[in-house]
């Protein structure tokens, strides 16, 4: 989005009154730049603001395990986080300590099978995305079964 004082590229996170400079570029215009493919210039520092922001929720969630209030809550919480910053190696190490807390976190078994179909091990996602459907018909979370059962079929299909 450009700021239509400046032409600078505004960062959405902040509304347009932050709008980013092009220091990282000196002075000329954006535009001569596009065509050698550093586009992305500009939103270094917005994505540095996200990444930042992400490994701050982490090491809050992080501080707070450490403490010894452990419980499937923060660890789904944790391994959300993880698989937002795309480390889904990480995500699912606290997903699975957020089902074996509670094995009847239907949200839980839903991400945890996702975080291991991310970090490439089909045949576990498998497995946990079939505990998980057997959990939220259980509980009556039908919304939650129907759409494990959607990514089961789309992890089947794929592999």
């Amino acid at each position: 989005m450009r700021s239509p004082e400046t032409g600078s590229i505004c960062d959405p996170a902040f509304g347009t009154s932050r709008a980013l400079r092009h220091q990282s570029i000196g002075s000329e215009p954006l535009d001569r730049w596009r065509g050698i493919g550093l586009r992305a210039i500009p939103f270094s520092r917005s994505l540095w603001v996200i990444i930042r922001f992400w490994m701050d929720v982490i090491e809050r969630f992080e501080q707070t395990l450490a403490t010894g209030r452990d419980s499937a809550l923060l660890r789904f919480s944790l391994g959300n986080e993880y698989l937002k910053a795309a480390l889904p190696a990480r995500a699912a190490e606290h997903l699975a300590r957020a089902v074996e807390l509670d094995p009847r976190y239907s949200a839980a078994w839903k991400l945890y099978g996702k975080a291991l179909a991310a970090a490439g091990r089909e045949t576990e996602a498998v497995a946990a995305f079939t505990q998980g459907i057997a959990t939220a018909e259980a509980r009556g979370d039908k919304q939650a079964a129907k759409e494990m059962r959607v990514f089961l079929r789309r992890l089947q299909k794929d592999g």
